[in-house]
């Protein structure tokens, strides 16, 4: 997943969060990481349906994580391309999460140099130089235009989820608990 990041902060929201506070921490544990899951699947599915098809290993390596920052109790809910390896339609190991913001991005012209060695180029004839000019490629972004387009979607799925699921846990309590 990438570093940069960008965040929702939910406001307007103090009912929710009261009666978060009623229920026992081992209840609330679950309610919080559910409604995360939920307010992330518009994002998820409007990133996948945005990328750029090439053979789809980025496409299919978009998804959600949960995370919580050090030390802190705060739960994060992570959308992007996961961190893992596939194999390729031609053989070769791929990383999507290696290269996702590049595609993102894009990239300016370069030159590419053979690490204490040489290049080689080309399928069956290859050419063997020590650099390359690469020049560069176009952004096409992806993730961003998701976040944009369904963070109001996500918010109100998150507040939809956390009551059901609050009113749920409530039902489960004894009596006099909740």
């Amino acid at each position: 997943m990438a570093k940069d990041s960008l965040s929702v902060k939910l406001t307007g929201a103090t009912e929710l969060q009261r009666a978060m506070d009623l229920l026992p921490n081992k209840l609330r544990n679950r309610v919080v990481p559910a409604a995360l899951r939920a307010a992330g699947a518009p994002i998820r599915t409007k990133a996948r349906a945005l990328v750029p098809r090439d053979e789809g290993d980025l496409r299919k390596s978009i998804g959600t994580k949960l995370a919580r920052k050090r030390r802190q109790t705060t739960r994060l809910l992570l959308v992007g391309a996961r961190d893992r390896l596939t194999i390729g339609k031609d053989g070769k190991r791929k990383n999507p999460a290696k290269y996702a913001h590049l595609v993102e991005f894009g990239t300016l012209p370069h030159k590419i140099t053979a690490k204490g060695g040489w290049l080689a180029l080309g399928g069956a004839f290859q050419t063997i130089i020590k650099e390359v000019d690469h020049p560069g490629a176009k952004k096409k972004p992806f993730m961003r235009p998701a976040y944009n387009s369904g963070k109001a979607e996500a918010i109100k799925r998150f507040q939809v989820k956390g009551w059901e699921l609050i009113n749920k846990a409530i039902a489960t309590l004894p009596k006099g608990k909740g």
